[in-house]
């Protein structure tokens, strides 16, 4: 009997017999059709389809228990589902559950693009699989890039694929085994074991890292770390991060090694907050601690952190109504490279402010009040109350010159400790007046987007003069007690190139093309037959060039006029057409203090070889400081990563691997003379 072209016959008769009304969806379409009604069994052949809403069987043979809602289906198996696409030699399924068994089959899960292999796949539950002697991968082609292959798979969408005598494969070549293994398989995010971590170190020796990742709800998570050394002991990490009410905001992170034998453990923390207090208060806490200089040498991945001297902590109250403004600090130095007893704290500062206020026609007044006790285990202690009021105008006697006068009047008053000079104040004026104007010029070349170009000159004179006072009976904790004489001219000229943008649609945009500064001083104080001092200072220069968001060009230049030499420069060049093409270049120079160079270049013209070299001159000494060459293999749906570091005390290897949505899940090294580096965020700081 052919019902091919009776399209749904089958819903119908089950309709007839009375079957359940969830199976009234249900039709088949076949070349050949054999019904036995009393078991309500019945036998299909010849591109068999079998449809119930979206999903879709199709098989050569298949018999249907219309009772049991389920089918057996033989050759060119495949099951088309909006949730997943299954083929097979054969399979056993209830359709209506969704649950059965297929052999030899294929399981591609569309989201998030799971594709699964076995020579036994069954489906337990809505999201469950069961895989033996099978494999699991992310990426396409029946070989694919990477995979895991095991004896037994069980996944559950949502949750985790778990594997027993797990095989990690790249290509068709096993590169490592693993006796059990748990990875995410994860739509949402949720408490559960991230990928583990590998590696070797001559100084740390083995390295075992696992991490586990905490869902504390919609605004908490934490991260938890634990490292197995072999030569160092077990490393413990947490990394805290929240967002609270009231835009409380922030992370803590907590790392501690220890387990060696006659060395001290090595600990570090940092907690990054703010947010608003009830009362319209504003708290931002900067605080971190670490054991001490080895932490970071250990630890730290780049320059700026195993060339670290010192941490500083910031914690930090303020309030605002008005023109008024309160703030209590307390700012804490722990330095790595000498005895912390000395080091001078600020435990704590207070400053109540009064904001630039107009008062009655071009005039204005402000005023600065700060108290702070310098805190030291060692040494001078003491308080200093501080307060400077000062009035200011601004007058324009023409329509383009502005006149802005200023005078202040600085109060300083101090009480010691026992090893001080006791109870001390001083008070000083200062005066400044500054001359400036503004001159534009708009072009108009309507180059594309390009609409207007605007040219502005800004000249600026500026007279500072504060009188010689003897301070040397005051305490000295920092610059501002001791304030030097001045009687000097600052000049100054800006040049600002800003383009506007007109786009079909958009709004107008402006970009600044162009900052150029060049000023000085002429110091009035000095005698023009002395032949040791001379009135104009150093020509300062600073320069910005942005032609587009894809380069960068600043520099600072000191020259001095009277030697004709170039006292300082720094230098830095962005140049990154593309996200993995680019050149970026530092330049440091201080005459007779340093000389440094650094210099990172990209290159993916290898494709599918990426690569990034990057290099560090000490030139003042002739000493190469760091070279660092990274290469990545990047295919479909994985990367490598080869990173040779090499630095006079240390020389790295490290290889690691990057799966897609799985991140990096392996990392084997070798270094000669420390480790490879820290994981988790807080040692990459």
């Amino acid at each position: 009997m052919s019902l091919r072209s009776f399209t749904g016959a089958l819903a119908l008769l089950l309709l007839l017999l009375g079957s359940a009304p969830a199976l009234a969806a249900i039709s088949i379409e076949a070349d050949q059709f054999e019904a036995q009604k009393e078991q309500e069994l019945y036998r299909a052949s010849g591109n068999v389809r079998l449809t119930d809403g979206p999903m879709v069987l199709h098989s050569n043979e298949m018999e249907w228990e219309a009772a049991t809602g389920r089918a057996r289906a033989q050759g060119d198996v495949w099951l088309d589902d909006p949730d997943f696409f299954l083929e097979g030699s054969s399979l056993d399924f209830q359709v209506t559950e969704k649950l059965g068994l297929v052999e030899d089959g294929r399981i591609y899960m569309r989201d998030p693009g799971y594709r699964i292999r076995g020579s036994r796949i069954e489906k337990l539950g809505v999201d469950e699989f069961l895989i033996e002697n099978g494999s699991f991968t992310l990426c396409e082609g029946d070989v694919p890039d990477w995979k895991f292959g095991a004896s037994r798979i069980e996944i559950t969408k949502g949750g985790y694929a778990r594997a027993r005598n797990a095989v990690f494969y790249l290509s068709d070549i096993p590169v490592f085994y693993l006796p059990y293994i748990i990875y995410p398989v994860k739509t949402e995010r949720e408490s559960g074991f991230l990928m583990p971590s590998i590696g070797y170190s001559d100084e740390k020796g083995a390295q075992l890292s696992l991490v586990y990742f905490l869902d504390l709800g919609r605004n908490r998570d934490a991260t938890i770390y634990l490292d197995h050394f072999t030569k160092m002991g077990l490393g413990k990490g947490l990394e805290y991060r929240y967002i609270e009410a009231m835009e409380n905001e922030g992370v803590f992170e907590y790392y501690h090694l220890g387990g060696r034998k006659e060395v001290p453990d090595d600990y570090a923390w940092r907690l990054d907050h703010q947010g608003n207090l009830p009362g319209e208060l504003r708290l931002i806490a900067d605080l971190e601690y670490v054991s001490d200089k080895e932490y970071f040498e250990e630890f730290g991945n780049v320059a700026e952190q195993y060339n670290k001297e010192q941490v500083e902590s910031t914690l930090a109250l303020s309030r605002s109504w008005g023109n008024w403004s309160l703030s209590t600090e307390m700012i804490y130095l722990k330095d790595l490279e000498k005895d912390n007893e000395a080091t001078l704290q600020r435990l704590p500062e207070l400053s109540l402010n009064y904001r630039r206020t107009p008062l009655a026609g071009p005039w204005f007044a402000e005023m600065e009040t700060e108290s702070t006790y310098f805190w030291r285990r060692k040494g001078l202690k003491g308080g200093r109350l501080m307060t400077r009021p000062s009035l200011m105008a601004s007058f324009y006697p023409t329509s383009f010159l502005e006149v802005a006068p200023e005078l202040g009047y600085r109060q300083r008053w101090y009480r010691t400790s026992s090893d001080g000079p006791g109870s001390k104040q001083a008070g000083i004026y200062d005066f400044s007046t500054r001359v400036s104007t503004k001159l534009t010029r708009i072009f108009s070349p309507e180059l594309g987007a390009l609409e207007k170009i605007q040219h502005s000159i800004e000249p600026e004179l500026t007279y500072f003069f504060t009188p010689d006072k003897d301070q040397a009976d005051l305490p000295s904790f920092d610059s501002l007690d001791r304030i030097e004489a001045q009687n000097r001219i600052a000049y100054a000229l800006v040049n600002r190139i800003t383009a506007r943008y007109a786009e079909p649609g958009q709004e107008r945009r402006y970009h600044e093309l162009l900052y150029l500064k060049v000023g000085g001083d002429f110091d009035l104080s000095v005698e023009r037959d002395d032949e040791l001092d001379h009135p104009f200072s150093e020509i300062l220069t600073e320069m910005t060039f942005r032609p587009d968001g894809k380069s960068r060009f600043d520099f600072d230049l000191s020259y001095d006029p009277y030697s004709r030499l170039m006292t300082k420069l720094n230098l830095e060049a962005y140049v990154y057409p593309e996200d993995d093409l680019g050149l970026s270049l530092s330049y440091r120079y201080d005459r007779e203090v340093q000389e440094y160079l650094e210099g990172r270049v990209s290159i993916p013209w290898l494709r599918p070889l990426f690569m990034n070299y990057s290099h560090r001159q000490d030139l003042l000494e002739n000493e190469r400081l760091e070279d660092v060459l990274e290469l990545e293999w990047r295919d479909r749906c994985w990367s490598m990563f080869l990173t040779l570091s090499d630095r006079p005390e240390e020389q790295k290897l490290v290889l690691s691997f990057s799966l897609s949505e799985l991140g990096e899940m392996m990392r084997l090294g070798g270094n000669l003379g420390s480790d490879l580096g820290g994981r988790g965020n807080f040692r990459n700081n």
